[in-house]
């Protein structure tokens, strides 16, 4: 689907991460980018455990009994384990300014605080969406905001509500297929994680049960599919959801 720049107003891939003309930030296509990119980190996470275990196999095959031996192995092999670790979240946090971040997030997350309070979600999306590319990468966001999960859900739901209407003009593309089981798997994780009954949490069940219908009335997707999938894309201790998992879920459904 496209989309056009808020900057120079020049229409363009809606999954692309930045206006191709301008550069201004899109947050749609950010969005998906950087959970891919969390996605392929996370997989080298989850293979280290394994390549230890196969590298200290090898050391055990192609050592002697000395003792000694093994010890220096063994350190080799952990501090090899802890530098690849450090790497890749060094590599997630863009190694930020902590103060200037600190400092950015005191004076914006009352802000936000308070628009949250008042029920104006319209507000915070548009907040969410103003924050400049350079502010993005200076680590000035609010994925660590107390509820970024109600807002990326509100927020998906708007999404949701645009793929849906073009789905009525043109055929759905495996993309915007994609994030729209994308985001019924983020309403899911965050009924999960949110047992307190709060209004927020009856808006989101409302968007679940409208996705729903869309997914298995419009897609062939059942609950047993969905289930399927929340289970090979959803981690919920690293609060992820992978595109990734979805695509290749929906592709084998295809074949």
């Amino acid at each position: 689907m496209k989309v056009n720049c808020t900057n120079c107003n020049a229409t363009f891939n809606e999954l692309e991460p930045k206006c191709p003309y301008c550069g201004s930030l899109n947050y749609k296509g950010a969005d998906l980018e950087y959970h891919e990119t969390l996605d392929e980190l996370l997989g080298d996470l989850n293979e280290l455990p394994e390549q230890q275990v196969d590298n200290y196999k090898e050391s055990i095959v192609s050592s002697t009994k000395k003792t000694g031996k093994y010890l220096f192995i063994s350190i080799i092999i952990t501090t090899i384990v802890l530098i690849v670790v450090y790497a890749v979240f060094s590599k997630l946090n863009n190694r930020y300014d902590t103060d200037d971040v600190l400092d950015w997030r005191l004076e914006n997350y009352v802000i936000v605080n308070q628009l949250y309070e008042d029920k104006k979600y319209d507000e915070l999306v548009e907040f969410n969406n103003n924050i400049t590319e350079k502010e993005y990468d200076q680590g000035f966001n609010l994925f660590d905001w107390e509820y970024y999960d109600f807002l990326s859900c509100y927020r998906g739901n708007i999404y949701s509500e645009e793929i849906i209407e073009y789905a009525g003009i043109e055929e759905l593309s495996t993309d915007d297929l994609i994030i729209l089981v994308e985001y019924h798997l983020e309403y899911l994780m965050y009924i999960e994680k949110n047992e307190e009954h709060t209004s927020e949490l009856k808006l989101i069940e409302t968007y679940l049960n409208q996705s729903k219908e869309y997914l298995m009335n419009k897609e062939n997707l059942s609950d047993e599919s969905i289930q399927e999938i929340y289970e090979l894309a959803v981690d919920v201790e690293y609060d992820h959801i992978s595109a990734l998992s979805i695509d290749v879920y929906l592709s084998k459904r295809g074949e």
